[in-house]
């Protein structure tokens, strides 16, 4: 009886841990379609007005005719492609109409934000993305520089993210030539603080996709400029996904930084719904480092005593909370390194935390 109840929880625990990845898969979809709408609301693009394929016909036809889109011409596009992916298909089907758009992108200043809203709702829609990078990636490229058109530049890098997370991996690709990535690093670089944020996502798309292909000089700039982020952005949880995706090849005074870090946000961080994702991957990264360089425990460990925080509360408290589940081998594989340490640290931390007496670790997580 006592093995089947074993199991059952055991198998509880792999399908939360599934549902949590299935979740996090799902995240980036519906927050990409939550920009559109924050975008939409915030330049009034919204209209009562439901678009039919027929509509979005009508509409390509006229401005193919013309060989230009009005202002209401591109709202009305925008915000048909946002509402049903059957009126992406029926702009598609239109010979010309995406060069007449193109065209506006970087012709009109007057109208490039709305054009970039256009092709941003276009962009959701995997079939069109090879197109959009063909037509529009070199322009979108030369936008991402133009650090005094912030709104533009803020939905340049939504419709990036939609291409570089699609399926249409030739729309990767055809951005990667147009130096999708250095433009990318230029921007967690230089941008605001609002922009930087949006940069990271779109680098985080790019690492987890591109990551194995990348050369080693381009991987170091990767790096550097994740972690430069992290330093002063320790708890965004996108920053921190992306520097895990990218294995920590790190070494010297910023792996020490890193680890302080790191060691700050799992010492520190409280247990709540905004900040699991921030820890998950704070435990992540500090499993790595520690797997990179043990000789960084006493870094963590001076830590704890100083905050007098014990690692046995910690891991208690992590296995109260579900979505944490899959990291608890994480967090108990430092008290093992505690616990084999024979460093003088590792000793006094001991004293302070009786690791073997203080872990309430169900039996499925045993050492």
């Amino acid at each position: 009886m006592e093995i089947d109840r074993e199991n059952k929880e055991i198998e509880n625990l792999s399908g939360k841990v599934n549902e949590l990845r299935v979740k996090l898969r799902e995240e980036h979809s519906k927050s990409q379609h939550l920009h559109r709408s924050i975008a939409f609301d915030h330049n009034r693009f919204i209209e009562s007005e439901i678009f039919t394929e027929s509509d979005v016909t009508g509409i390509c036809s006229r401005i193919k005719r013309r060989k230009h889109a009005t202002e209401e011409d591109l709202i009305k596009l925008a915000t048909s492609f946002y509402q049903n992916e059957a009126n992406i298909s029926a702009f598609m089907k239109i010979t010309g109409a995406i060069n007449v758009i193109v065209k506006e992108f970087i012709g009109h200043s007057d109208r490039q934000l709305l054009t970039a809203q256009a092709l941003c709702n276009l962009s959701l829609s995997d079939a069109c993305c090879s197109k959009i990078a063909t037509f529009a990636g070199a322009y979108l490229m030369i936008y991402l520089r133009n650090l005094t058109q912030t709104s533009l530049i803020r939905v340049c890098i939504w419709t990036l993210q939609n291409l570089v997370s699609s399926n249409n991996h030739k729309a990767l690709d055809i951005l990667m030539s147009q130096e999708l990535l250095q433009n990318t690093l230029y921007l967690t670089n230089t941008g605001d603080v609002e922009l930087k944020h949006e940069a990271i996502q779109l680098l985080d798309l790019i690492v987890e996709r591109k990551w194995t292909s990348l050369g080693i000089d381009e991987k170091d700039q990767v790096i550097k400029s994740i972690v430069s982020y992290v330093n002063s952005h320790p708890l965004d949880y996108n920053a921190l996904q992306c520097l895990y995706r990218t294995g920590l090849y790190i070494e010297g005074e910023s792996l020490t930084n890193l680890v302080n870090l790191m060691s700050g946000n799992v010492i520190n961080l409280p247990f709540s719904h905004d900040n699991e994702k921030s820890f998950y991957f704070s435990v992540k990264i500090l499993s790595n480092l520690f797997k990179l360089d043990p000789h960084h425990l006493p870094l963590f460990l001076e830590m704890l005593l100083k905050n007098n925080i014990k690692l046995s509360n910690i891991i208690n408290e992590a296995l109260k909370v579900p979505k944490l589940f899959n990291i608890t081998n994480d967090l108990i594989h430092f008290a093992g390194l505690i616990l084999t340490s024979e460093q003088p640290v590792a000793l006094s931390y001991l004293a302070h935390d009786d690791l073997v007496n203080n872990l309430q670790i169900p039996k499925m997580f045993a050492f």
